[in-house]
């Protein structure tokens, strides 16, 4: 007899938090791999540090915002309180502005001339951020598709988190990480 997999219905609760535990996991390592591949370049000698734009911080309290207001959502939504509808907008809102905030640095940085191909660095910052915007905008697509579903709003929450959390990570990796710390991690003199 062969098995068949139901599309129209939703996986169970466990196996969609495994699913996106997995998700998470597979997203943590290509950025990590990424941030390797950054400390080592930087030790290169055509390296220059590339001065964070200040907008960035608008972008992190963004993400936060975000955060917050999808776990709020997400718990309403699970007690059917009426509040799950107006933090879900929050949530998205916060997301957008994120987004946009990343837009304006990655604009002030290309009109100071800071291009990607000007210098190393450069050319990271414009990677690991593209590449962080491209899985928030995945996870704007996993919201809309879970609607006000408390137990969906629940994994879309926990995968945000964990894009807060790999943000903070790349934004505090870009902002003080420096090749003298990368030598002494590696033990060179």
């Amino acid at each position: 007899m062969e098995a068949s997999i139901d599309l129209a219905r939703p996986a169970r609760p466990a196996t969609a938090r495994v699913a996106v535990w997995l998700l998470l996991g597979v997203v943590f390592v290509l950025f990590v791999l990424c941030l390797l591949a950054y400390a080592m370049r930087m030790r290169l000698g055509d390296w220059r540090a590339l001065p964070l734009p200040w907008q960035l911080n608008v972008s992190t309290a963004m993400l936060i915002l975000s955060s917050a207001s999808l776990q709020w959502a997400s718990v309403a939504a699970r007690r059917g309180g009426r509040c799950a509808r107006g933090a879900l907008f929050a949530a998205f809102v916060f997301a957008a502005a994120f987004l946009a905030a990343q837009g304006w640095a990655w604009q002030a940085l290309v009109a100071q001339g800071r291009l990607a191909s000007a210098n190393p660095s450069n050319g990271f910052f414009f990677l690991l951020t593209g590449l962080h915007a491209l899985h928030v905008l995945g996870g704007i697509v996993a919201l809309l598709l879970a609607g006000r579903r408390g137990e969906r709003l629940g994994l879309c929450a926990l995968y945000w988190h964990g894009l807060l959390a790999v943000w903070l990570l790349l934004y505090a990796t870009m902002a003080w990480l420096t090749p003298a710390i990368v030598d002494f991690i590696c033990g060179v003199a």
